[in-house]
């Protein structure tokens, strides 16, 4: 068999991929899109129960790789603090980023104490867990909403912000159901938060995409 052209190989999109296989970020957003992708499927009717199997699989997974994530989020919520310490009287900017963080932190160890009451590990309440979950996650999302929006309005944000607003949005309309905090949303098709999952995560990639192979052609150009 031929063997690959040594430019193919070489690449620098195929370097960004091999690099961005290695992150769990990168790996996380990939398995958001084609967890969403498939629960959009079966909502639709066009697949059959292998791809609910799939999606809770990549769910798992994903669960899996966010295990002790909550002590990095940690130093976050510290660096957002020293934040808080540094600017000059009340900010409303550097406070946002102490709760931003703070709901990050809060909802990786709620998906860790979720998935593990889940299998059998510990006990707990596992729906209120993820009940509590979502909120956090919620109002992290909410928070990178009003920024990108914020930036907009002001005229100081950058190309990707508005992707970034749309990423946002749709996260929270994503895990507003798990709320449980609007009823009248659980009227919405059920193919829908997938739907808002999937642009979101696919919005996502992209981004970790085109930088890792921006990256790698500087190097390449070194």
């Amino acid at each position: 068999m031929a063997a690959c052209p040594p430019s193919l190989l070489k690449s620098a999109e195929v370097a960004a991929v091999s690099s961005l296989l290695g992150r769990v970020e990168a790996v996380d957003k990939m398995a958001k899109v084609g967890m969403n992708l498939a629960k959009v499927a079966v909502c639709a009717g066009v697949a059959d129960g292998g791809a609910a199997k799939l999606a809770k699989s990549l769910a798992d997974g994903r669960s899996m790789m966010r295990m002790g994530q909550w002590v990095k989020s940690s130093v976050n919520v510290q660096d957002a603090v020293n934040g808080v310490v540094r600017a000059e009287g009340v900010q409303t900017q550097p406070l946002l980023q102490v709760v931003r963080q703070a709901a990050d932190m809060g909802y990786k160890i709620g998906d860790n104490v979720t998935f593990l009451s889940k299998q059998g590990v510990v006990e707990a309440d596992a729906p209120r867990w993820a009940t509590a979950t979502k909120r956090l996650q919620f109002t992290m999302f909410g928070i990178d909403a009003l920024n990108a929006a914020t930036a907009i309005v002001n005229n100081n944000g950058t190309s990707r912000t508005p992707a970034i607003l749309m990423r946002s949005v749709c996260d929270c309309l994503m895990v507003l159901q798990g709320t449980k905090w609007a009823p009248w949303y659980d009227a919405v098709p059920s193919w829908f938060p997938s739907a808002c999952g999937l642009v979101s995560g696919s919005i996502a990639a992209s981004h970790l995409i085109t930088d890792a192979v921006e990256s790698e052609r500087k190097k390449e150009g070194k």
